[in-house]
């Protein structure tokens, strides 16, 4: 199945980004999923702005993650997103 992730990354660590999405990629390359795309948004404001460790983002490093693969694959992708988030609080 088709999946499309949107990621939202705190701008300014180009690095970050390419790690993250290169994470997703390897997750899905791994458990035999096909990567479709990978691509750059940029930087854009957030639809509304989010506090974290009382400090108030306004914008956020957008980008794109099209792949195949099955319902599993993408659970755990989505846990392992999440243990990255919560790494950085």
């Amino acid at each position: 199945m088709l999946y499309e992730l949107i990621g939202v990354v705190r701008p300014g660590n180009l690095a970050e980004v390419r790690e993250i999405a290169k994470t997703t990629g390897n997750i899905v390359l791994n458990a035999g999923g096909v990567v479709r795309g990978i691509t750059n948004w940029g930087v854009f404001h957030l639809p509304k702005p989010m506090r974290k460790n009382t400090v108030t983002h306004n914008t956020g490093h957008y980008f794109v993650v099209r792949f195949d693969s099955s319902a599993r694959t993408q659970h755990a992708v989505r846990r392992t997103l999440e243990l990255i988030a919560a790494a950085g609080r």
